[in-house]
């Protein structure tokens, strides 16, 4: 029976050794993953992001290198971070990387990535509704799926893209990507569902107010194309040759800038 019994203790204090070893290996994995670990992977994937995102822009390398960039990117995103936060930036990678299709012609892959963009951006508002970047991407992401998915979707999706919008605006005064966005809104939408060049040029001329090169860029290019509409075309010069002193290889700022001549 004695030696049943040291057995009997052994086991048991192997079981507590283990579960102790357990217990100090999810408390670390906690820290890991607490305010701390989690704020230096948001920088950290962040800059990944924004140098993969300059690549495709500012046509840096080919499409191809710049998507592997962004799928790098999208892993990193999914395995780091969690939350509203993760959402939002797996949603912004989604964006750009449909953008990326769009420009290879690959228009199936694109509503693809713009729908996915969509889901993580209706995910990252539900777990946090006070975010106002989250507002603004899933209107960009309803707005590019217009095209796609026909007028039924439109005339669904055209007045919640506007009411995110303001909401965005509403939350930070200061969100110039979203005052951006109502500017392509009102520059392609109808007169019918309150499409307004002039209104397009105000909300874009707010955004230039904004210190992020990637804001300015958007920014000068779509009043560009505006004051293009407007039959202004040396004030719509003057807008692509500001958006490329920002990007100088960009395709669209070259392109809409030649159709000018």
């Amino acid at each position: 029976m004695g030696n049943q019994r040291r057995s009997i203790l052994r086991k048991r204090v192997v079981t507590t050794v283990l579960l102790l070893c357990l217990l100090v290996y999810f408390c670390q994995a906690v820290i890991a993953m607490g305010p701390g670990g989690q704020e230096d992977a948001l920088k950290e994937g962040i800059a990944w992001y924004l140098t993969a995102r300059r690549i495709f822009y500012n046509a840096e390398a080919p499409t191809e290198e710049a998507k592997k960039k962004l799928l790098a990117v999208k892993e990193f995103f999914g395995q780091r971070l969690t939350g509203a936060e993760q959402y939002y930036w797996l949603a912004m990678v989604e964006f750009t990387l449909a953008e990326l299709e769009e420009m290879r012609g690959e228009k199936r892959a694109a509503a693809q990535a713009f729908t996915e963009c969509s889901r993580w951006a209706e995910k990252a508002l539900k777990a946090n509704k006070g975010l106002s970047d989250a507002h603004r991407i899933l209107a960009d992401s309803y707005m590019r799926l217009m095209s796609y998915n026909g007028a039924i979707y439109t005339m669904s999706k055209a007045p919640q893209a506007v009411k995110l919008l303001n909401k965005a605006i509403s939350l930070d005064k200061k969100n110039y990507a979203a005052f951006i966005a109502l500017g392509v809104y009102y520059l392609n939408a109808p007169a019918i569902g309150g499409g307004s060049v002039e209104k397009g040029i105000e909300a874009l001329r707010k955004a230039l107010e904004s210190k992020d090169e990637f804001d300015l860029f958007l920014s000068y290019l779509w009043l560009g194309k505006a004051y293009g509409q407007l039959k202004k075309e040396e004030e719509a010069r003057a807008c692509f040759n500001k958006a490329l002193e920002i990007y100088p290889q960009s395709p669209w700022a070259m392109e809409w800038l030649n159709q000018l001549k």
